[in-house]
């Protein structure tokens, strides 16, 4: 743990970049060339592919094989899209290299269960920040409780179906990937206004005049190579805020980031190379990936108090449920 708060107190801040009702922070600090592979690297170059567990498939896991030279690293919320339906990964993990790893992912695509070609392709989104935030959410308590790295995919599924309904779009198989599509556009406008700035490693986000969470990689490499699916990630809950915009001022961002510094933290084995740091606060949940004694990397977002309840009201109800005989 002490890598992770040593990390995050040694940010520079940047100035504030606002476009409608999304702020960005840029974040600087150490950066190191990366020796390890991104995912869509990875997946475009060939020497990795991710299949289903089997011909009937697994909805929360997949099967990731590595044939790289190099580590790949599979980032919490990063979204492949293909085979039965679309999954997003539910954890950073990096897998060594020549190696094959079952992996916890949620599924983002609840009406469909049938190839859409054999092999997963990237994609250039993420799951919204919102929706990560929660998943992140359900995904560190069940490690604590039972060292499993699943999510509860009915919320997942439930989150989506209700995002889409507030902004009115549409989906026949009720693909998240399917609001992105739609709203590419305006999308795209946020990207333009919101661009990575040279030396970047990672970045604050505010929603509206609201700390809404931190990006953060060890090279400003890879931050570049994401910066955009992270940016849109966020936009797609902002444009969904209706109303008067609020300003969000460098003195909150770096007041969010203090509160991740101070949030308590447990650290896991990792399900690949490094360990598995959950970032565990009453208003902030977040993990961070270590490895070889540095922060590779790490995200936190804000809970609200309701979204707590919330969370702690569902567990509550499985567990009870699991105790009925039917």
């Amino acid at each position: 743990m002490e890598t992770v708060t040593k990390s995050l107190s040694s940010f520079t801040l940047g100035d504030v970049v606002a476009f409608q009702g999304l702020a960005m922070v840029p974040l600087f600090g150490e950066s190191a060339d990366p020796d390890y592979l991104l995912l869509e690297e990875a997946l475009r170059s060939g020497c990795a592919h991710v299949d289903e567990v089997s011909e009937s498939g697994n909805v929360n896991q997949l099967l990731f094989v590595n044939h790289c030279e190099r580590p790949v690293l599979l980032l919490d919320g990063e979204e492949i899209r293909g085979a039965k339906q679309n999954r997003v990964m539910n954890l950073t993990i990096l897998v060594a290299a020549k190696s094959e790893l079952r992996i916890p992912v949620s599924c983002v695509e609840a009406g469909r269960w049938r190839h859409d070609g054999m092999e997963f392709a990237p994609s250039k989104q993420m799951h919204y920040a919102q929706g990560r935030s929660a998943r992140m959410s359900q995904v560190s308590d069940n490690i604590r409780i039972s060292q499993s790295r699943q999510a509860d995919q009915g919320e997942v599924w439930n989150n989506i179906s209700q995002k889409m309904e507030r902004m009115e779009l549409h989906s026949p198989s009720a693909a998240m990937a399917d609001a992105y599509d739609q709203s590419e556009d305006r999308l795209e406008t946020y990207v333009q206004a919101l661009r990575f700035v040279e030396n970047q490693v990672g970045a604050i986000f505010g929603i509206h005049g609201q700390a809404m969470g931190l990006e953060y990689f060890d090279s400003t490499t890879t931050y570049s190579r994401m910066h955009e699916k992270i940016v849109r990630s966020f936009a797609l809950d902002a444009m969904e805020r209706k109303g008067q915009e609020e300003v969000f001022t460098g003195e909150q961002a770096t007041a969010f980031l203090n509160r991740v510094i101070a949030s308590s933290m447990e650290s896991f084995d990792a399900l690949g190379l490094g360990l598995d740091v959950r970032i565990m606060a009453s208003s902030v949940r977040g993990g961070a990936l270590v490895e070889n004694g540095r922060v590779v990397h790490l995200c936190a977002f804000h809970v609200s108090e309701g979204a707590q309840t919330k969370n702690s009201s569902s567990r509550l109800a499985r567990s009870s449920r699991r105790g009925q005989r039917y």
